[in-house]
């Protein structure tokens, strides 16, 4: 067995590449498969922390963790004096503005209803997290802002009324309407609902959603 050591090591250098890749990143939508909060959190704050500065709005909906969580999380690899924690969209008026919500409230409404076999596609006007980036990104365009960061767990779709059938409609709609905008999507799996949750062909059509994927491994290799 690896000691503790040596998987500290080995987080660090996941976390250190997954960083990396981002960085380098000009794509639209990401897909980030994380093996634990702990990972996740650490990838999330360091990468957020790099880009404070960027004349952006960052959206932030985690499922696993709380919006209290993100919050105190970021706050402890940021000066607090450099972010604030915005309440909604309108009240967007500063660089290094940052909404948190949960994602379950803002994907599941009570007007939507599970997918099934006699109704098997969505339109854009059906999912209400594709209207509410379009509100984000028309915000961001009165505010002038260079680009909209979505961090999106999507662990609503595992876990509620949000089927995988919606998730998968979500994907294809998402990537085509959003392609050639400032948004720049972060889609969070999860590695447990990825891989267990989801058949091997559903794992490919949402992979071929996403222009880069990111698939961090949760120990090393024997």
């Amino acid at each position: 067995m690896p000691s503790d050591q040596n998987n500290s090591r080995f987080e660090s250098r996941q976390v250190s590449n997954t960083l990396n890749r981002l960085q380098e990143s000009k794509t639209s939508h990401t897909i980030l498969i994380y093996p634990n909060l702990r990972t996740l959190r650490k990838v999330y704050s360091k990468y957020l922390n790099i880009k404070i500065q960027k004349n952006r709005i960052v959206v932030i909906l985690p499922y696993y963790e709380t919006v209290e969580s993100v919050k105190k999380n970021l706050r402890l690899v940021t000066d607090s004096k450099q972010i604030s924690f915005a309440e909604n969209i309108d009240v967007i008026k500063t660089e290094n503005s940052i909404l948190i919500f949960d994602s379950y409230d803002i994907m599941s409404y009570p007007s939507i209803q599970p997918m099934n076999v006699s109704s098997p596609t969505l339109s854009s006007h059906d999912i209400p997290i594709i209207n509410f980036l379009s509100s984000t990104l028309a915000h961001a365009d009165n505010l002038n802002k260079d680009s909209v960061e979505f961090w999106i767990d999507m662990g609503p779709f595992f876990n509620s009324k949000l089927n995988i059938k919606y998730l998968l409609q979500y994907e294809k709609i998402s990537s085509r309407l959003f392609k050639d905008t400032i948004l720049r999507q972060y889609c969070l799996f999860h590695k447990r609902d990825f891989e267990i949750r989801l058949k091997d062909k559903q794992q490919n059509n949402v992979l071929d959603c996403h222009q880069k994927k990111i698939f961090m491994m949760d120990r090393p290799q024997p």
